[in-house]
């Protein structure tokens, strides 16, 4: 079960940024946060075809977004990570559900903020448009990336791909050190993302540990050679 959490924003880090809505620097200025909730690992956040009431935001951990597959298994579509906000379509247009189920990858804190709030100043502010725009862009080329990626490229290049994603977001964040980036994912969640068998994925990894490309312990991968990852995918670009 989820866990409302009553501590302040005072002492958060995410809360000075420009990203989050309870932050000075907030594009349009602070929105009212209504809730703020941990949620345990494999724990549901968000019901697919759920109408939000609130603009949820991680605030620390991980989540993901994932489509059940008929006689079991799921797609998992995209992983969320700090400053990341649920289905900002849904959040935009009113009487909108969520087209996708959202979960708790990791132990997970979600802020929820004031939706009509959030809407008002959409109508009202054009630096909370281009914030809401600037998610959605975003979120639309992920997908895009993600396509392009189980489509066109072989085990190889989707990983690396996948790794150079992760990079570029974590680092947005600054939530990488020295190339080390948490990695919370079991080789499944990455099969699952990537349309990858278990076998494939465990083969791919060991084959880039051995080649001195990456460093990889549970919960911790390292990047030791980022040009032989683009390397494996070519083509790819930074996701704007």
């Amino acid at each position: 079960m989820s866990t409302e959490i009553t501590s302040q924003c005072k002492g958060c880090a995410f809360a000075e940024t420009g990203e989050c809505p309870a932050g000075k620097s907030f594009p349009g200025g602070p929105l009212r946060r209504v809730a703020r909730k941990r949620f345990e690992p494999g724990e549901e956040i968000y019901k697919d075809n759920e109408t939000p009431n609130t603009v949820a935001i991680v605030r620390s951990g991980w989540a993901m977004q994932s489509v059940p597959m008929k006689g079991g298994g799921r797609q998992i579509l995209t992983f969320l990570v700090t400053g990341d906000v649920f289905d900002q379509d849904a959040v935009m247009l009113t009487q909108t559900p969520t087209m996708f189920a959202s979960s708790a990858l990791t132990p997970t804190e979600v802020c929820f903020f004031s939706i009509d709030e959030y809407r008002a100043r959409l109508q009202g502010d054009i630096r909370s448009r281009r914030y809401a725009k600037r998610h959605i862009r975003r979120h639309q080329a992920l997908m895009a990336k993600h396509m392009i990626d189980i489509g066109r490229r072989r085990a190889p290049g989707r990983l690396a791909g996948f790794l150079l994603e992760l990079r570029q977001r974590l680092s947005e964040r600054g939530l990488m050190r020295e190339e080390a980036m948490p990695f919370p994912f079991t080789q499944e969640d990455i099969a699952d993302a990537l349309g990858l068998t278990h076998a494939h994925v465990n083969r791919t990894l060991k084959d880039l540990r051995q080649t001195g490309v990456i460093e990889y312990s549970p919960g911790s991968l390292r990047i030791l050679d980022v040009a032989a990852l683009a390397a494996l995918a070519p083509g790819a670009i930074p996701i704007a």
